[in-house]
């Protein structure tokens, strides 16, 4: 017997593919290759924030990870930024460089 699934609900915030997605206390951060990075709350099934993970270069947010009160995220632009998720302070890291460069 094949168990199927009902559709809840849908959401749409990005202009790209979405190309990760992480649970953050009550929120799920979703990122994508538009270099949005949308903060959705659990409990409202609502759109709370959306920021950029580079504003100052062409990008696609590749991935999202947890470390303790802190998300990082990796872009295609070769940047990690860190987002503080108690007091949302940016604090970005140089670009990373290729060997052959």
């Amino acid at each position: 017997m094949v168990q199927t699934l009902a559709e809840v609900d849908s959401f749409s915030a990005h202009s790209g593919s979405i190309t990760s997605m992480v649970l953050v206390g009550n929120q799920v951060w979703s990122a994508s290759e538009d270099c949005s990075i949308v903060l959705w709350d659990v409990k409202g099934a609502k759109q709370v924030a959306k920021i950029v993970h580079n504003p100052t270069a062409p990008c696609a947010v590749l991935a999202l990870k947890k470390v303790g009160n802190s998300i990082w995220s990796g872009g295609a632009d070769k940047s990690i930024v860190i987002w503080d998720t108690t007091v949302r302070i940016v604090q970005p890291w140089p670009l990373h460089r290729n060997l052959a460069d």
